[in-house]
């Protein structure tokens, strides 16, 4: 069985999301293992097929549930500036004076648990 190489399946995808007139789409694995004529998807050619979808410019973010978010990097073009004294700066001012930031304070503002220290 030939199977396709990760530079053209991403081109592929770079050419489905294109296509679609949509700026931003997601696929399973399905759709991937179908794109690329492979019955499983190994991590490696994963990687490979999200670094080359970067250079066609799409941003491909694996789910939690499982497949990808497709991004159109153009779309990102004319997205709004964020200015880190806007929105960080009491965390930059603890962290000249501390030397660190309260990760566990942003952790949970983000919705994520915090980190326990490995021993």
């Amino acid at each position: 069985m030939i199977y396709m190489s990760a530079e053209d399946a991403a081109l592929l995808i770079a050419a489905m999301l294109h296509r679609s007139g949509k700026t931003r789409a997601r696929i399973s694995d399905q759709t991937l293992k179908v794109i690329s004529k492979r019955k499983r998807l190994k991590t490696a050619f994963r990687t490979e097929v999200v670094e080359w979808a970067e250079e066609f410019g799409v941003v491909m973010y694996p789910l939690d549930r499982g497949g990808y978010g497709l991004l159109s990097a153009s779309s990102l073009e004319g997205a709004t500036p964020l200015r880190s004294g806007q929105y960080i700066a009491s965390e930059l001012r603890d962290f000249r004076r501390n030397g660190a930031i309260d990760r566990d304070a942003i952790y949970a503002e983000l919705g994520f648990e915090a980190e326990e220290d490995e021993d």
